[in-house]
């Protein structure tokens, strides 16, 4: 079994990411509970989340379902792109979007027990178990990228000599 050694190792094995004020505030609220705050505000003035928003003729139509599945699509790449970056300590990150999916299966069993009819309506469905699986599987995968970007800071190699 090859020795491991510690490749530059006067370096600092992680650094933090400098923000300014707003910028801390906004990147401290993950990416799915803007989408919780826009999925609720949808299905409160839309009601219907199947009904069609753009008709673009003939088989071509655009449900609001599916805009807020690419709207969580594009939040998915953007996360995952934060807590990618070498070098830095993107725990807090990850640890964020854990939050939210814990706050999406709260909200989701509370919407499936009935609590009340409007929490049954906006969280005790398909879709939102749907959104809630996919707030899982980021969480995952961030987890997943954010421990092989920081063992490639720490920089750990097998010795050859």
């Amino acid at each position: 079994m090859p020795e491991l050694r510690m490749v530059d190792s006067d370096a600092p094995l992680v650094a933090r990411r400098q923000r300014g004020m707003l910028a801390r505030i906004i990147f401290f609220v993950p990416g799915f509970l803007y989408f919780l705050a826009v999925y609720a505000g949808v299905k409160y003035f839309v009601g219907d989340l199947n009904s069609v928003a753009i008709d673009l003729g003939g088989n071509w139509a655009i449900s609001y379902v599916e805009m807020l599945f690419l709207f969580l699509f594009y939040i998915i790449f953007y996360e995952l792109e934060l807590v990618s970056e070498t070098g830095v300590n993107n725990a807090a990150e990850v640890g964020g979007m854990q939050l939210a999916t814990v706050v999406f299966i709260i909200l989701f069993v509370v919407g499936v027990t009935g609590v009340t009819s409007w929490t049954t309506s906006l969280f005790g469905n398909t879709q939102f178990l749907l959104f809630t699986m996919i707030s899982a599987g980021n969480t995952w995968r961030g987890f997943t990228i954010n421990s092989r970007t920081a063992m490639r800071s720490v920089g750990v190699m097998p010795s050859h000599s």
